[in-house]
């Protein structure tokens, strides 16, 4: 049965909750309110975050061969939702992306100065931030705090994105605005003297495995043997690696870009006042006990998780739907 749960950390508001708000008040209220979420994260969510594990790893200290099979070991215990080959591959996709990655960034001789990362200062660094004008505090984990090459202090950042990653990509424009960076900094400058933002972008890849060609299809030379472009099996996983690894050496900036993300003291105060709009909103919704839909967002850019449940409802008091469990925190990323 579905209770409200009174969360531990029903006052925090991170930024992923708050930009759910603002794209559709029904989906916050199921995922964060109710605490009903999708049994299985998505397929990039997951490559995200095991990523982002081997980063960690990483960062706080262990070799890069390490990082790289702890990050790997993620997959031992595939979800429920995922074929073994499926993670067979993804297991090999996520060590290389991370082999290549510390072998691209972790040369000081080739790596500028004010992108290079000089030292790991601190790691998943979790924050409160009281938010002027309301109950409820904005709270976060900054991926980390690096001492550049050229001496500056940094908040580092690490996304896996199948956008275009360039300079002139839109991506990157967004970052120029980037709610999250803004808040991270105001944040992170309570404690210490940060200088700029790092933000690391990671390309998944667009090469696929190698299927095997139809039997209808395949063609013999006289000899028996398969003409040279048709294959009579699936490419392996350390097959579709050595092929993605050659890749990566061969056109690097296609899979990773880092930037420096400026930030200008209007920048923050800008921030400071969205923040408390949002809050504001969000406590008006709370007491008024109603979540409008925006059914505009419900096929834009993917399909929302919710959509199939939303019509009926998901309600206090109602059986958890199929496919979905329910929470014990809002907010497990920072559990």
């Amino acid at each position: 049965m579905i209770s409200l749960p009174q969360f531990p950390d029903a006052r925090r508001l991170t930024n992923s909750q708050i930009g759910t708000f603002r794209t559709c008040q029904r989906k916050e209220f199921y995922g964060y309110v109710l605490g009903v979420r999708p049994q299985y994260a998505g397929s990039a969510l997951r490559f995200g975050t095991n990523v982002h594990h081997g980063i960690e790893m990483r960062a706080i200290g262990h070799s890069a061969e390490e990082a790289v099979l702890a990050a790997m070991k993620q997959y031992d215990n595939p979800p429920g939702n995922m074929r073994h080959d499926e993670a067979l591959m993804e297991r090999e996709i996520v060590g290389v992306m991370l082999t290549a990655y510390f072998w691209y960034w972790e040369r000081p001789d080739s790596v500028p100065h004010a992108l290079y990362v000089a030292e790991n200062i601190a790691a998943e660094e979790q924050f409160e931030l009281k938010i002027k004008g309301s109950r409820y505090v904005y709270a976060g984990k900054i991926d980390g705090i690096v001492r550049l090459g050229d001496g500056r202090t940094a908040i580092r950042e690490t996304k896996t994105s199948s956008d275009d990653i360039t300079p002139t990509g839109d991506y990157v424009r967004r970052l120029l605005i980037d709610n999250q960076i803004s808040g991270y900094i105001v944040a992170a400058r309570k404690h210490r003297q940060i200088d700029t933002v790092l933000y690391d972008i990671i390309k998944k890849p667009t090469m696929k495995p190698y299927k095997a060609t139809p039997v209808e299809k395949r063609k013999y030379t006289k000899d028996g043997t398969l003409y040279a472009n048709l294959r009579d099996r699936d490419e392996t996983p350390e097959e579709f690696g050595v092929r993605l690894m050659a890749d990566i050496t061969e056109n690097p900036a296609d899979y990773y870009q880092r930037y420096e993300i400026p930030r200008l003291d209007h920048d923050l105060e800008a921030w400071e006042k969205e923040m408390r709009d949002a809050a504001k909103q969000i406590q008006v919704a709370r007491k008024q006990g109603y979540m409008a839909r925006n059914t505009n967002c419900c096929l834009d850019g993917y399909r929302c998780q919710y959509l199939d449940v939303c019509h009926s409802g998901i309600v206090v008091g109602g059986d958890v739907p199929p496919g979905f469990r329910q929470t014990t925190c809002a907010h497990e990323e920072l559990s």
